[in-house]
């Protein structure tokens, strides 16, 4: 039995972004910045840490 991986595409990574983003209710640079100052809820925790999963696979991967 062969196990087959399913890669999304550029534009499908884009689109999850976009709608975790619309769930954070807040725009990255907000989370980012509230990420930085520790004052996410674990929702918006995990949320941001799905985000930024989205953009190392998009490239978009900003920590330094």
């Amino acid at each position: 039995m062969t196990t087959r991986v399913l890669e999304p595409g550029h534009d499908e990574l884009k689109d999850r972004r976009a709608r975790l983003l619309e769930r954070a209710h807040m725009s990255r640079e907000d989370l980012e910045a509230a990420a930085a100052a520790g004052t996410l809820s674990a929702e918006e925790f995990w949320l941001w840490e799905d985000i930024r999963s989205v953009e190392f696979l998009l490239g978009d991967d900003v920590e330094g």
